[in-house]
């Protein structure tokens, strides 16, 4: 089943944000898989769609690839501070 490459590689990413205290939530519209919330806070920025922030694409055969991850760090960081900030 080539869908666990793409569960395994969001749910290995959320593991490891949690353990540096990132809490992260995602949503899919295949073939993009976006961020949605980072500790608690909507992510409103938009990255390689119209209308969420990407951070992954699944292509027609199953398989998963991250989008540029200086991006999504980037996207993190800046919704982490808003967090703390509030």
């Amino acid at each position: 089943m080539k869908n666990n490459g793409i569960i395994h590689n969001t749910k290995t990413f959320k593991r490891r944000m949690k353990r540096i205290g990132i809490k992260i939530e995602y949503a899919a519209n295949m073939p993009w898989i976006y961020i949605t919330k980072i500790n608690g806070k909507t992510v409103t920025d938009k990255y390689y769609s119209e209308h969420y922030f990407t951070i992954g694409l699944v292509d027609k055969y199953g398989g998963f690839s991250f989008t540029k991850l200086p991006g999504i760090f980037k996207i993190i960081r800046k919704y982490k501070l808003d967090a703390m900030s509030n």
